[in-house]
């Protein structure tokens, strides 16, 4: 991929495509030095079409929020003669569950080739702060990132569920803890990170199910974290 200043886009170009992203939108409107913070340690990364963005078992040190373009996630390494399991769409996001349970890519990330180059923010990991450790961000702007990291990746395992009920994963919805509010950010942070961990081991013994599947796999269209 290759990196580009923000600068590189006009300023209201620029804005309208950041407009897509809710995160980042509603930080803007909440909290403007956070999201000028992040803004500030953020790049645009250019893919061609058929670039692979990430690989499944690798170290992801970067969120990803896709600006323009498609993704196509895949359960494998090999992304050449397998199907694709989800679709990424602008305004969605990749290397999200690695960042909060601080863990390798649950799949590989690709830019379709059918749509053309895809355009991405990137924001690393450092920034945000890995797992539980703490980034330049301040606590509750953590919080409010891994609450929306962990709700849509719960969304994306009751996907799953419905429309693969016969996989022997589809009844470990139980086993997702609920993350509790607390008095205490610190609190807040080990309990959300603890959700993910638990969503992104689930979705990996899932992707690995889906990878030993002989049959067609209809493509899910919605939030995927990689």
């Amino acid at each position: 991929m290759r990196q580009l200043p923000l600068t590189q886009y006009p300023k209201e170009q620029l804005e309208f495509l950041l407009s897509g992203i809710s995160f980042i939108r509603t930080l803007k409107e909440d909290n403007p030095l956070e999201a000028e913070l992040i803004l500030g340690a953020s790049h645009l990364y250019e893919a061609d079409p058929g670039e692979q963005i990430t690989t499944r078992g690798s170290q992801v040190d970067t969120l990803y929020f896709l600006l323009r373009g498609q993704l196509l996630v895949y359960p494998d390494e090999d992304v050449e003669d397998i199907a694709p399991v989800s679709i990424v769409s602008p305004g969605q996001v990749i290397g999200a569950l690695e960042l909060a349970a601080d863990q390798p890519a649950t799949g590989s990330v690709a830019v379709d080739e059918t749509v053309g180059r895809a355009l991405l923010l990137g924001v690393e990991h450092a920034v945000l702060g890995r797992g539980v450790m703490p980034g330049l961000i301040h606590p509750e702007t953590k919080v409010s990132l891994l609450r929306l990291i962990a709700n849509n990746a719960r969304w994306r395992v009751d996907q799953y569920r419905s429309r693969y009920p016969d996989c022997p994963h589809a009844s470990r919805m139980g086993e997702i803890p609920i993350a509790l509010a607390q008095t205490q950010t610190n609190k807040q942070i080990e309990s959300l990170v603890l959700q993910c961990t638990v969503i992104a081991d689930l979705l990996r013994d899932w992707k690995n199910w889906l990878r030993q599947q002989d049959d067609d796999i209809p493509i899910l269209r919605d939030f995927d974290n990689g």
